[in-house]
């Protein structure tokens, strides 16, 4: 089951100190915006209290922010609320981070709880979480880590070694597939020098090569260590993000399986000796395969080398056999191994039961799920399987797990102290197991497999302060405080922690294995030949092997590689095999002197003896005369007739071409070889001719001057110009009556058509031709040609198209949707008949269509339009109704000359003053600092006509730099009938007029600028209808909301309306009435006298500022009051101040004189009052020394004589010592107790 937390995602990468309470939530996945919250991050200058007492709006509309959570005071992180209804995440986010003093703001999201993945087939799997508890604790583990990296980022790797290979393209395993990023794959080269060519996604020991094949065990294999984990497919392996290392034996040999082994071992002591420059950090291998019932003593070598892979940092898991055995008496190999860093496995089934695997209390470390587990199979699936091939990589899992560690030390210690390192993961391994009584006696550890606790062990053990505190020793650590027993002190050779086999050797110059570097004798210097043994060089080296033997007693042996042996004189003989039995593949071996005299050199495929590919075997002759070897080739120049072994020395260097006329004689051949050869005429020797032929004409265009013989090549220009061409370049229609006519063209070639109508298509592309095409359709919808898509960027593509007389719909088509221009190049088209251009363009976005027409009797056939062609048979859908419509009328005011229809509009002169209307005037509007959303003030003005269009000049500048534009502006225009249109705006909309459209619309892209400067544009209004006479009005509209004022100084050019004189204004002409407008000329009856009457004295308290005629309704009582919002009387609803105003006294009483908490609030007095505040001065004390009676300072005589002289006294009393309202005995008893007391302290 998920469970989804509502947490504060801190997307800056800093670290809350506090995050919300998990809550149950039913649906929401991660990534899900939390509703009605936001997250903000604040310069830390400032508090919370900057949002929320400022009040935030957008438009208007409250955004109602509260503070809810302080997530990290010293980062300045703190949680909102919102209104979510009133205000859209978009409106929030938009308007808080505009604040000065906002970081950074964003919406909190809901996130997931990564304790299980969300693999759709994770239940079926137990081993990661059972009911029993009898799984490896899994869930547990990945709350600290999925795997991966180590805490320094070093990506982590885990090696398979698998005789049918694995297949890591399966859908759950190719993300964690590993490959050798510094290898170019299949290029043949060896590119990051490992000793490995072409190693690009493993390595396959058998094929020397990274074919690696897709089994199904290794496949199962790996998921368990490393299936993808929470990627919404199957299940997970015990690491969710891991590399796996794929390596292929091919043929279960235990030489294949060292050989397997060579490679992690290589990648891992590179990785580490470049500080991760190179190779791979592999911390653990895999072996779910061996030997049933072997002695290891019988392997040694096998068994040797997991010490080897340790020494680098490689732990190695081992399957055991799956036989129900004693591993301890009957043997397995390779788990069978005494190494510390072979970690032996047996299996256990859900119920903790080891049931069909081996065992071995001093063998098998430990037990892991290997019965019944669900991993991977074939290239997508899952299914069950059992084996202690499962139980092995689950182990391997759990240690590249524990690598993954959060703990910096543990990291760089894998580097540092590789060994050091495995030997502790091992250890938090073995002891972190849960212990199970199936298992105890039987494993080393008597426990199963627990990944949380070999984790928290790594932890608990991660301490910066431990390490070699001893001054003497040569990995002393002056930062470590707790020594952990690491301390190393440097060997007889210098080397720290060494064993002194780095100078320890043959030390006698005399011996033929001297070495010069050793400084302790070790007693291994022989008398004799010291020869060295080089073989290798091919391309399978790991099939290679050999010995050198003298009359059967083998001296050397081995594979490819250099030995140095010392040899008594003899006739030795080498012998050579190949595991495979092809040969040496290239392969040869040298036997060489200490001076680098070569004695011998051979291979296989050349042996002397054998078959020349499984074996076979060379005589090699050492301090002796001779061996019967020697050159057997009769026709070589040493010769050896004695000879009866040919030992390869054959020399030819003596045969050659003997005839001194020849010109490549050799004057030291001593035989001729028939090689005699002569120079050509080119003076090449033994040449054909050829480096000296050509073309000779000088009148070719392809002469050659430097040709002596011609050889039948020369060429001439075609008629275009073209070097041997065949006319082809320049060929077309030259008719210029043809349709098809193409001026380029120089030789006609046949291909005019007449009787259509030409149409040039002209595309210059743009920098993506790729995306451009077009095609022309005719009115039944078939497409009669199409073009595109380009290949060349910014070139003129030109199409000639012959089609039928009529009209055609040309569409253009841009497949990323920007057009060919202006974004990405200056692309354009043009369609053109005979010169004449019928359409054009380039700036559009997905599509853009043209309609043409073609031929004769096209034209506007409605005898109604402006531009009638009475000559039309067809109509192309020109027609105009506008441009002839205007006054007619000759004498008016506005007589219109291209008027053909009147339209009512004429203006007569007037009969005093004649025309003084003006047409198409400019409006120039204002506005300084305009705030955002903020109107401006209505420039209004008489006019008549139809406005047809606005030619817009505006100078515009930002106040501040808050990301506003000039395309932000939006326009009212007031028509005299009431109504009003709106055009442009950003984020700001008019609430009463008509949109004709947003900035995107109506201002040009060019004044999406925050620069200040000149803005012009046209604005067309002529679909608009946009008609009458009277007052008209422009407003001007800051439409940024999110801050800053802007400045507006714009003209309007108001074509189509004139201004007049003789324009009737309708309104109020009224000046006393509320609704007076000063530019009325014809009053309407609308008066209002009553809107603006009311109260007009500031100091009443229904004083109204809206009001102009004060109507005597002022009243003074109803706000009268204490108006200081510090008293504790203030009252809220009063403006006028009557005195009243009080304070609270000290005891919390409003306007009290602090008597009710007044008291003695000395402790110490004998009133003392705890509920009293404030001190009265009443306290009173009890007399220090009651028993001196008259206040001489001591308790004497004369303090008895006054006790005795009030004795008996029962009210009043003066001598009452100890309170009892009398004076009696008790009193004596007091005084005496105290008498001679000195009372003056």
């Amino acid at each position: 089951m998920r469970y989804l937390a509502s947490l504060a995602v801190l997307l800056l990468g800093l670290s809350a100190g506090t995050v919300c309470a998990q809550k149950a939530i039913q649906n929401p996945p991660a990534g899900t915006p939390v509703p009605g919250e936001i997250i903000v991050k604040l310069d830390t200058r400032f508090k919370p209290e900057a949002i929320t007492d400022k009040g935030m709006f957008y438009h208007g509309i409250s955004a109602d922010l509260q503070l809810d959570e302080t997530l990290s005071e010293r980062s300045g992180i703190y949680l909102f609320s919102y209104d979510d209804v009133a205000m859209s995440e978009d409106m929030i986010l938009r308007t808080v981070n505009d604040l000065p003093f906002v970081v950074a703001a964003q919406l909190n999201h809901y996130v997931e709880e990564r304790a299980t993945p969300n693999d759709p087939q994770f239940g079926s799997q137990w081993h990661h979480i059972d009911a029993s508890d009898n799984d490896i604790d899994s869930d547990l583990a990945w709350d600290i880590t999925t795997g991966g990296t180590t805490a320094n980022g070093d990506r982590i790797v885990v090696a398979v070694l698998e005789g049918g290979g694995a297949n890591y393209n399966h859908v759950d395993l190719i993300d964690n597939h590993w490959v050798n990023s510094a290898e170019v794959p299949g290029n043949g080269v060896d590119d990051d020098g490992n000793g490995f060519v072409d190693d690009y996604n493993g390595w396959n020991a058998s094929s020397g090569s990274d074919a690696i094949s897709a089994g199904g065990h290794g496949t199962s294999v790996s998921g368990m260590i490393g299936a993808t984990g929470n990627n919404g497919n199957g299940g997970a392996g015990v690491n969710w993000d891991v590399d796996i290392m794929q390596i292929q034996m091919g043929g279960l040999t235990e030489s294949n399986v060292i050989a397997a082994y060579n490679y992690p071992y290589t990648m891992r002591d590179l990785y580490n000796t470049s500080n991760g420059a190179q190779g791979a950090l592999v911390v653990a291998t895999n072996a779910s395969w061996g030997i049933d019932g072997a002695n290891p003593a019988n392997y040694p070598v096998w068994c040797a080398y997991y010490d080897d892979l340790g020494a680098v940092g490689i732990l190695n898991c081992g399957a055991t056999a799956n036989n129900n055995v004693n591993i301890d008496v009957v043997g397995d190999m390779p788990t069978g191994c005494g190494s510390d860093y072979m970690v032996a496995v047996t299996a256990t089934n859900s119920s903790d039961v080891r049931t069909f695997s081996g065992y071995g209390a001093t063998t098998i470390d430990l037990g892991a799920p290997g019965e019944n587990v669900f991993l991977p199979s074939g290239s997508t699936g899952y299914g069950g399987t059992s084996g202690t091939s499962f139980a092995s990589p689950c182990v391997a899992g759990g240690i590249a797990l524990v690598y993954s560690a959060p703990c910096a030390d543990l990291a760089s210690n894998a580097l540092v102290s590789p060994q050091a390192t495995a030997d502790a993961v091992r250890s938090y391994i073995l002891s972190g197991v849960d212990q199970v009584s199936n298992l105890v006696g039987e494993t080393v550890t008597g426990g199963r497999l627990n990944v949380r606790n070999a984790l928290d062990l790594a932890i608990e053990d991660c301490n910066p302060d431990i390490g070699c505190t001893d001054p003497t020793a040569c990995n002393y650590s002056p930062e470590a405080i707790t020594d952990n027993g690491s301390c190393l002190q440097l060997d007889d050779c210098g080397v720290c922690g060494g064993d002194n086999s780095s100078c320890t050797g043959c030390t006698d110059s005399e011996a033929c294995n001297y070495n010069p570097d050793a400084t302790i004798e070790d007693g291994s210097c022989i008398n004799g030949t010291g020869i060295a043994v080089a073989v290798g060089g091919g391309t399978w080296d790991g099939e290679i092997g050999w010995s050198l033997d003298l009359n059967g007693e083998v001296f050397a042996s081995g594979g490819a590689g250099t030995v140095t042996v010392c040899l008594s004189e003899g006739c030795f003989t080498f012998s050579m095999t190949d595991s495979y039995g092809d040969g040496w593949n290239g392969a040869i071996y040298t036997l060489s002197a200490a001076d680098g005299t070569v004695i011998a050199t051979g291979d296989l495929d050349t042996a002397q003896q054998g078959d020349g590919s499984t074996q076979g075997s060379d005589v090699v002759q050492i301090g002796v005369d001779s061996c019967g070897l020697g050159c057997t080739d009769p026709s070589a120049c040493n010769y050896n007739a004695e000879a009866t072994l040919d030992d390869g020395s054959c020399d030819f260097d003596c045969n050659g071409c003997t005839d001194p006329e020849a010109c490549n004689y050799d004057a030291t051949a001593t035989q001729d070889d028939g090689s005699c050869t002569q120079n050509d005429d080119c003076g090449v020797c033994g040449g054909d001719n050829s480096t000296c032929t050509g073309c000779t004409d000088p009148a070719a265009c392809n002469y050659d001057a430097s040709a002596l013989f011609d050889d039948g090549s020369c060429l001439a220009n075609d008629e275009c110009g073209v070097c041997g061409g065949d006319n082809s370049t320049c060929g077309g229609c030259t008719d210029a009556t043809a349709c098809n006519y193409d001026p380029a063209a120089v030789i006609d070639d046949g291909s005019c058509i007449f009787g259509g109508e030409g149409l040039t298509v002209t595309i210059l592309t743009d920098n993506y031709p790729g995306e451009t095409t077009w095609s022309l359709t005719d009115v039944s919808g078939t497409v009669v040609a199409s073009g595109g898509p380009y290949a060349t960027a910014s070139i003129e593509e030109v199409a000639q198209v012959c089609v039928e007389p009529g009209c055609y719909t040309f569409t253009i088509n841009d497949s990323f949707g920007d057009g060919i221009c202006c974004a990405y190049g200056e692309g354009a088209y043009s369609l053109s008949s005979q010169g004449v251009i019928l359409a054009s363009g380039g700036e559009f976005t997905s599509t853009e269509s043209a309609e043409v027409c073609l031929g004769s009797g096209f034209g506007c056939t409605d005898e109604t339009a402006c531009n009638y062609d009475a000559e039309a048979t067809s109509d192309d859908g020109s027609c105009d109704f506008s441009s002839c419509v205007g006054c007619t009328d000759s004498e008016a005011c506005n007589y219109n000359p291209d008027a053909t229809t009147d339209d009512g509009s004429c203006v007569m002169p007037d009969p005093v003053d004649g025309c003084t209307d003006t047409c198409d005037f400019p409006v120039n509007v204002t506005e300084s600092a305009l705030g955002q959303t903020v109107a401006g003030t209505a420039v209004e003005f008489g006019a008549y006509g139809t406005l047809s269009s606005l030619e817009v000049t505006l100078d515009w500048a930002q106040t501040e730099g808050t990301g506003a534009w000039p395309a932000d502006m939006l326009l009212e225009i007031g028509l005299p009938d009431g109504s009003c249109v709106a055009l442009g705006g950003y984020d700001v909309t008019s609430t009463t007029c008509t949109d004709l459209g947003n900035y995107t619309v109506v201002w040009p892209e060019t004044w999406q600028a925050s620069d200040a400067g000149t803005y012009t544009t046209s604005i067309d209004l002529s679909g608009a209808a946009l008609s009458g006479t009277g007052l008209w009005s422009i407003t001007l509209i800051n439409g940024w909301a999110t801050g800053g004022t802007s400045d507006y100084n714009a003209t309007f050019a108001m074509t189509g309306l004139c201004t007049s004189d003789d324009i009737d204004i309708p309104g109020c002409t009224d000046a006393a009435a509320c609704n007076y407008n000063p530019n009325a000329t014809v009053d309407d009856g609308s008066c209002d006298f009553e809107a603006c009457s009311g109260c007009t004295d500031a100091t009443a308290c229904n004083y109204n500022p809206n009001a102009t005629a004060d109507d005597g309704s002022c009243e003074f009582d109803s706000c009268v009051g204490c108006s200081d919002d510090s008293a504790c009387n203030f009252d809220p609803a009063a403006t006028i101040d009557d005195g009243s105003c009080l304070q609270l006294d000290a005891c919390g009483v409003c306007g009290g004189d602090n008597s009710s908490c007044s008291g003695c609030t000395d402790a110490a007095a004998d009133n003392y009052d705890p509920s009293a505040i404030v001190d009265d001065g009443s306290c009173e004390y009890a007399p220090a020394c009651p028993e001196d009676l008259n206040d001489d300072g001591l308790v004497s005589v004369a303090d008895i004589l006054i006790l005795l002289a009030d004795f008996g006294c029962t009210s009043g009393c003066d001598a009452d010592l100890n309170g009892d309202g009398a004076t009696n005995v008790n009193d004596i008893l007091q005084l005496l107790a105290a008498f001679g007391g000195d009372c003056s302290d």
